[in-house]
């Protein structure tokens, strides 16, 4: 769903970046500030993902604050009265005489400040991971002991931001870029220092609209005693925690549908049965004797090989990882053949060994419609993958009778494995083995 940019001029002449996507009551979602693009957020997936399901319930209205992202980098004062000034000249600028706001981590206080000002417009508030008070956050004072490293170096400062303070996981170097690419570091030096500075205990009390207050399982980010503080104080307040939910990362249907159950809107975010995909289960051969003789720092340096070569033939091959399980990987594709070129991919990267260790990599392949949900597959045919890939020898590749079926005629080469009766299922499946050159 393509998003469409705009822009409004401020009424001290600074010029804001906006967009709007999707049909539907309007939502106004409001980011961590300054770490926000709305021109570049592709870059990080997770964050393209989470919008368009948004996108797919309501108009979601979306903007960069001045100084960062696609606004104007020059500015003036930075308040939080100038910042909520902003926002409603997009409102004004979209003729939304009413709207609901959703805000994330530190954009909270800012947001129940707007909705304590303009109670005749903001219809519905959502706060995620967020608190009232900035200099509470326990992240307030890691942040500003290494603010000095800004001035050193920029690049470092960040990767420290992304992969030791915001967890973005996977994301993280992905993520370090897209904040350089969102701010300059003397704006973000002024950006933090307001965030840690943002008071809204005296805007609470006067919140007059419904409100929900989302608690993500990552209590480090989201402290459980700033969403509580807000749940107890704004009148009528919901808390909900909403576990397995890490926005954008993990659980977003979980929290789309939370977000469309309170706004009164029937939620697309649902288990989603019918899509056919291919499965594949890999598996490392030999992984605990191999943590037990090499020790946590080097075996760690081996799953981190195994890790890259994985995911570099994921990418490589129109595969979507699904997750890890550290010695192990589920993915998806929706084609079989690139599932099979993908794990061809894969185990001749591993032949030569991985990091310096002779250990091989076994794989199971699966055809079906598993059931979606939170980022995850279930049901029967991801199961069935995951029997048949503990089937698989170190460097075997074994695939389910419907996928050789379905790459016939494509060259691949396959050797009959026989009938198996797999744990949980009652009838026998038959297994084919891939002939892929190494094995």
């Amino acid at each position: 769903m393509q998003a469409e940019m705009g822009y409004v001029t401020a009424d001290d002449g600074a010029s804001l970046a906006f967009s709007v996507a999707g049909e539907g009551p309007p939502l106004l979602c409001m980011e961590v500030p300054f770490f926000s693009h709305i021109g570049l957020e592709a870059a990080i997936p997770s964050f393209g993902s989470w919008h368009q399901l948004l996108a797919s319930m309501f108009r979601v209205v979306r903007f960069d604050f001045r100084g960062s992202g696609a606004s104007q980098r020059d500015i003036g004062d930075l308040t939080p009265d100038r910042l909520c000034r902003d926002i409603i000249a997009i409102a004004d600028r979209l003729r939304l005489d009413q709207f609901a706001i959703l805000a994330r981590d530190a954009s909270g206080p800012l947001a129940v400040m707007l909705a304590a000002e303009h109670p005749e417009r903001v219809r519905r508030l959502i706060l995620y991971g967020s608190w009232a008070l900035g200099h509470t956050h326990p992240l307030h004072e890691r942040i500003a002991a290494i603010e000095p490293l800004i001035d050193v170096d920029w690049q470092m400062y960040t990767e420290a931001i992304t992969k030791v303070m915001a967890n973005f996981g996977n994301d993280a170097d992905a993520a370090a870029l897209y904040l350089r690419h969102c701010v300059e570091p003397e704006i973000w030096k002024r950006a933090t220092r307001l965030v840690a500075l943002l008071d809204a205990t005296a805007a609470m009390p006067r919140v007059a609209c419904p409100t929900l207050i989302l608690q993500p399982d990552n209590a480090r980010l989201a402290p459980f005693g700033g969403t509580s503080d807000l749940a107890t104080t704004i009148p009528g307040a919901t808390l909900v925690v909403a576990k397995g939910v890490n926005l954008p990362g993990t659980g977003r249907e979980t929290a789309g549908r939370l977000i469309a159950e309170f706004m009164g809107t029937e939620s697309q975010a649902r288990p989603r049965p019918g899509e056919f995909r291919t499965i594949l289960f890999t598996d490392l051969e030999g992984h605990t004797s191999m943590m037990s003789r090499l020790g946590d720092a080097k075996g760690r340096e081996v799953l981190r090989e195994h890790e890259r070569i994985t995911r570099e033939a994921l990418r490589s091959y129109g595969g979507r990882e699904v997750k890890t399980m550290g010695d192990g990987f589920l993915a998806s594709f929706t084609s079989a053949q690139q599932a099979i070129e993908c794990v061809v991919a894969l185990q001749r990267l591993a032949a030569p060994g991985i990091a310096g260790e002779s250990l091989r990599i076994r794989a199971g392949i699966n055809a079906g419609e598993p059931i979606s949900e939170d980022d995850d597959l279930f049901g029967a045919s991801v199961i069935i993958a995951a029997r048949i890939a503990a089937r698989a020898e170190g460097g075997q590749v074994l695939v389910a009778n419907v996928v050789r079926e379905l790459v016939a005629g494509k060259g691949f080469l396959f050797k009959t494995a026989g009938e198996h009766v797999l744990e949980g299922l009652d009838e026998p499946i038959r297994l084919w083995e891939l002939r892929w050159g190494g094995a």
